[in-house]
């Protein structure tokens, strides 16, 4: 059974097509299924729109106010009853064949912890949606002008064409073995909004499980939508997001000190 995840926050423009075709693949594969979506307190249409759609084995999940993705993914990840949990952002299409491909990579091999699908723009070009984990020395490289191709943390020329195993793909499209979920609790949510998959991989990783990149299935992606809404907000998120990931996994407290300051010298070129 495959239980789909799905958090949105005024995502009235991007719902219905991600729905239409989620339902389209889900039918196809011939899995069972549910889907789960949490709102966080939209102010737009985007409930009525859900319900509107009338889809079956749908569980709508309406937050009284905004938790933040991290708490409002937790809460559709906990209700869940599939034997893999497919995190997906509203701003997606997906094409044929996509959840089928990736649950026969997690029935091939138990050692698996999770698989994610390629993301492509919308005139098809691919999208850089995995990355290795970063070491706190790759932000410094990372906001430099002159050095930055330094940095490991983004992986350049990134065009596979076979599976490969991978450290940390995006998210938006993520499948994991629920069994794995409930042994590493999930995500942790220290993390609001940014740094949540970083974290969710590496936690993934450290329980000795791999992650692999599919790039035979393919979904649409139309990357940072919620980003867009509220940027100046979310570059204080991640800002914050980012030190608490290398508070928690980094104990050089000079150099975390240096890179608070570093965010937020750069806080008003991003915004």
């Amino acid at each position: 059974m495959i239980s789909v995840v799905i958090v949105t926050w005024n995502s009235c423009d991007e719902i219905e097509s991600c729905l239409t075709s989620l339902y389209s693949d889900l039918k196809n594969s011939g899995f069972d299924y549910e889907v789960i979506v949490v709102d966080n307190f939209s102010s737009d249409n985007t409930i009525s729109k859900i319900k509107n759609l009338s889809l079956d084995h749908l569980n709508l999940v309406e937050n009284k106010e905004n938790f933040g993705y991290t708490i409002a993914c937790n809460q559709g990840m906990k209700l869940s009853k599939g034997d893999f949990v497919f995190l997906l952002n509203p701003d997606t299409e997906l094409s044929n064949n996509v959840l089928e491909i990736l649950v026969n990579k997690l029935m091939l091999n138990e050692n698996i912890g999770a698989v994610a699908p390629a993301l492509l723009n919308q005139d098809g070009t691919l999208q850089d949606s995995c990355r290795n984990f970063p070491e706190i020395n790759d932000l410094f490289w990372e906001m430099s002008v002159v050095f930055k191709n330094i940095s490991n943390w983004k992986i350049k020329n990134f065009k596979p064409e076979n599976d490969i195993e991978v450290d940390q793909p995006m998210a938006a499209a993520l499948m994991i073995r629920k069994n794995i979920l409930e042994k590493i609790n999930y995500m942790d949510d220290r993390f609001k909004m940014f740094f949540n998959d970083v974290d969710l991989c590496k936690k993934i990783y450290l329980s000795g499980y791999s992650i692999f990149y599919l790039p035979e299935s393919k979904i649409i992606h139309e990357k940072g939508v919620s980003i867009y809404k509220d940027r100046k907000n979310m570059i204080k998120i991640w800002n914050d997001d980012c030190i608490s990931y290398f508070n928690k996994y980094n104990s050089d407290s000079l150099k975390i000190s240096l890179l608070k300051i570093l965010l937020k010298l750069s806080s008003k070129f991003r915004k």
